[in-house]
């Protein structure tokens, strides 16, 4: 009966561990978003106004054939 026990016991400390694991990753998921999602979005907004600049540049400079 006491390994019975131990083995109930031993399985709710994995599922328990597991558990932690889980919301520990879940919060650092979103800490990373909260810090670094408006510095990925101020980046995606420069290249892509970057992007477009370059684009108008190289249609300004094509020469005629």
């Amino acid at each position: 009966m006491s390994n019975v026990i131990m083995l109930i016991l031993l399985i709710a400390v994995i599922a328990t561990s597991a558990g932690v694991l889980y919301w520990f990753f879940h919060k650092l998921k979103i800490i990373e978003v909260e810090l670094w999602g408006a510095k990925r979005h101020e980046a995606e907004e420069t290249a892509m106004a970057t992007g477009s600049e370059q684009k108008s540049e190289s249609d300004n400079n094509t020469t005629e054939h």
